[in-house]
């Protein structure tokens, strides 16, 4: 278990989600976390249930601040698109590859 990740990655897979669903998840987990107890926290650095709370903290009170709630709006909209557009495009090839495997005689299943 890794207990310091690549905050690089971090930013790239919290990119995808809305702010308040991640503090949702966030405050789940940790429920889930202190809710388990000692045997957990044998696993954990010391300290490290408490600093992940800490950060939790500071996200929703930077998510008070209007500027921030607006940029994450933006920030989201702009991943969706960028998410939709990857997914067109995904679609599109299964399309053509289905009607090249079809053109070749190959039986493709479909889906209704």
């Amino acid at each position: 278990m890794s207990t310091k990740p690549d905050t690089a990655k971090l930013v790239a897979i919290g990119q995808r989600f809305r702010t308040p669903y991640l503090l949702q998840q966030a405050g789940y987990t940790l429920g889930l976390a202190m809710a388990e107890g000692p045997p957990l926290l044998a696993l954990l650095p010391g300290g490290y249930l408490e600093m992940v709370v800490s950060l939790r903290d500071d996200v929703d009170k930077a998510l008070q601040d209007r500027a921030v709630r607006t940029v994450d709006s933006k920030q989201a909209t702009s991943t969706e698109q960028q998410q939709m557009h990857a997914a067109t495009i995904w679609a599109r090839k299964v399309g053509k590859r289905a009607q090249s495997a079809a053109h070749l005689g190959i039986s493709v299943p479909v889906l209704s």
